[in-house]
């Protein structure tokens, strides 16, 4: 039975100082392939950094209010986002980013500025996550690698590929509890309210599904649902965007192989890159893909480029042997993949297509997550819900006295 509102608390358990050393194999990459993500071990008075989370590569930290300045020159976190012209008539296209932040492995949010001082005042001891683009972002560690998002429970986050970072989410007992309850009433909330499915609000023939809005506060199971995917990925419901997408493809429909992000380089002029408060790096970060109801046969998710392979020129519906294609099937409920590395820049692996349906009727739902909030209030604090932790001190700030057990997260 899945529960919600408490998948983040076993992912503390992995992380558990013991004699000053951290459990670093939930963390660490065996390829560094993920840009700008770094793990660091908090011992007693002093740290270990792992560069790019690779047990190759270490460096001694002291936590003191110099630690800002020396990672980022020790890292050379940049301050901009460059962009490569496609061609020599075009100029160099750059972007301000959002600061880079420390994570707790319970999704705690630190500020550069403010990490040593928590380190000190909570004692922390255990694993610290860096991410140079400020978003939580779950890595991928190795092909195969399961990690379970609840204890005693079939919930499951799978790596699929590591270029781009793609993820199942698999319940090994696809017929029970919440979440496959919710996924049929989104169907039935859509079935009757479908449109053609427009790309960039025009109808084209590389898109030919038919589509449907909800508001995620339309519905108290919408909401569950919201809730759900928020725990799932780590980050706050603020970062969302406002609508769930929900498809659907019969026989022959398709959609052509395409990016979730926008390519800042083919959209020179467009003001949707620049965060309206913020004034940095605005773009979509994460894609949670939800199977509702599976085609007999085709409509597989195909990742042409999944492990490293070329973009398909020419070949965009081709659904091939080439990279990954995935599907409902086999208790995947849903993918994730990420369009954006650690770093904030985009990850140009990440194309996908919806392959033709042959036979039967498909039926899924697009969560879109942006890399920062998307909706007001943007600079007060927002915070979810993520579990409970009243034996593992070193992984989460003491409660204080008269404070609940739930840890919240910032953005």
């Amino acid at each position: 039975m899945i529960v919600l509102g408490l998948l983040w608390a076993p992912l503390l358990v992995g992380t558990t100082a013991i004699d000053g050393a951290c459990d670093l194999s939930p963390w660490l990459q065996e390829e560094p392939v993920d840009k700008g993500y770094h793990v660091i071990c908090v011992g007693d008075g002093e740290g270990t950094l792992y560069l790019n989370a690779s047990a190759a590569s270490r460096s001694v930290l002291k936590f003191d209010d110099s630690l800002p300045e020396f990672l980022e020159e020790l890292l050379q976190i940049k301050t901009h986002l460059g962009f490569k012209p496609h061609s020599k008539r075009s100029s160099a296209v750059q972007w301000k980013k959002q600061s880079w932040a420390f994570f707790t492995v319970a999704g705690e949010r630190w500020t550069p500025e403010e990490a040593s001082s928590k380190i000190h005042e909570y004692d922390y001891r255990g694993v610290l996550l860096l991410f140079e683009g400020g978003t939580w972002r779950w890595p991928g560690i190795r092909v195969g690698y399961e990690r379970p998002l609840q204890p005693d429970s079939d919930v499951i986050l799978r790596t699929v590929a590591l270029k781009p970072a793609l993820f199942e989410l698999v319940l090994q007992d696809a017929t029970k509890g919440t979440i496959p309850e919710l996924l049929s009433d989104v169907v039935q909330m859509s079935e009757k309210r479908l449109q053609r499915s427009l790309t960039e609000k025009e109808a084209s023939e590389v898109r030919t599904s038919q589509q449907h809005w909800l508001s995620y506060n339309s519905h108290p199971k919408l909401k569950q649902l919201k809730k759900f995917t928020s725990e799932v990925l780590r980050l706050p419901s603020s970062y969302f965007e406002r609508d769930l997408q929900v498809l659907r493809y019969t026989k022959g429909q398709l959609y052509d192989a395409h990016r979730d992000y926008w390519d800042p380089r083919e959209f020179p002029d467009e003001e949707r890159f620049v965060h309206p408060v913020s004034k940095t790096w605005n773009m979509r970060f994460a894609t949670l893909l939800w199977y509702l109801r599976d085609a007999v046969h085709g409509g597989e998710t195909w990742f042409p480029r999944a492990h490293g392979g070329p973009i398909p020129y020419g070949e965009w519906t081709a659904c091939d042997d080439r990279g990954v294609k995935m599907s409902g099937r086999n208790g995947t409920v849903a993918i994730l993949f990420y369009s954006l590395y650690s770093s904030g820049d985009i990850d140009t692996y990440s194309w996908h297509c919806g392959c033709p349906v042959g036979e039967g009727t498909k039926w899924a739902a697009n969560s879109w997550i942006w890399n920062q909030p998307q909706s007001p209030p943007y600079a007060k604090s927002r915070t979810t819900k993520v579990g409970r932790n009243k034996d593992n001190r070193v992984s989460l700030a003491p409660q204080k006295k008269g404070a609940t057990d739930d840890v919240a997260i910032e953005s």
